[in-house]
């Protein structure tokens, strides 16, 4: 994977502040109510398996890539200094081929209209904000623009991108995993490679309520053809959500 397909990636407008991890409960802060559906369920200590395939031409499953298999596991929380927002849930991804964590995470935290991504944390800095990544309650055909942010390894920061546009494009699709069939709502999105990768990449997250991320699809889509073809799959096959 490149640093512009890292998985899990989200978007939106800016409000950064730099400072040390802070895991404290402020002195006003209120715990918000409890949403009774969510996309993505955010309690410490849960925790996501996926594994990886190569799609065959006709999109049927093809061999595994253990190389891409990775657990995404949600390993703290913390309050922003400022308390804008509360309490920010912490996910990390976990390599299950070279068996190492990531030593940068995402921050993430629910509210009423979708899952937001509000920030990140490296050994170097922590930093706070406040992005839309997937709208939650969504009616199929629903786009919505961010721009984007992302982890960069070489200049070890974050840093925000141009605007990818996402597109709920089902809400009741049936995703078959491990773990048995799921009804999901469906994004879309459009990401480049790098400049020197005439392909870009389609890519169609399978969501499950209260249940979280169930699948991924990845296609080829070459411009000059306006044409998809067939990549990887991802696909939970062990959850400990309770749902």
């Amino acid at each position: 994977m490149t640093k512009n397909t890292l998985l899990f990636t989200a978007f939106a407008a800016l409000l950064f502040i730099s400072c040390n991890n802070n895991t404290s409960e402020p002195d006003n802060y209120k715990e918000p109510d409890v949403l009774s559906s969510v996309l993505m369920p955010l309690e410490a200590g849960y925790e996501w398996k996926y594994k990886w395939y190569y799609l065959n031409s006709d999109s049927t499953l093809g061999n595994e890539i253990p190389l891409y298999g990775f657990n995404w596991i949600i390993k703290d929380t913390s309050y922003d200094p400022d308390n804008n927002y509360g309490k920010v849930y912490h996910a990390v991804y976990y390599h299950t081929y070279y068996q190492y964590e990531e030593t940068y995470m995402w921050f993430y935290r629910n509210y009423d209209d979708g899952l937001y991504l509000m920030g990140g944390n490296n050994p170097g800095d922590t930093i706070y904000t406040k992005l839309l990544y997937l709208k939650y309650p969504v009616n199929k055909g629903d786009k919505w623009m961010s721009p984007h942010l992302m982890f960069y390894y070489y200049e070890w920061e974050y840093l925000i991108e141009d605007s990818v546009k996402y597109t709920c494009t089902d809400t009741n699709a049936v995703f078959e995993t491990p773990l048995g069939s799921f009804k999901c709502f469906v994004f879309y999105h459009r990401e480049k490679q790098e400049e020197d990768v005439v392909a870009q990449l389609d890519i169609y997250d399978y969501y499950a309520p209260n249940v979280g991320l169930v699948g991924r699809i990845i296609n080829s889509y070459y411009e000059y053809e306006n044409k998809s073809y067939p990549k990887y799959k991802q696909m939970l096959y062990s959850t400990n959500v309770k749902y």
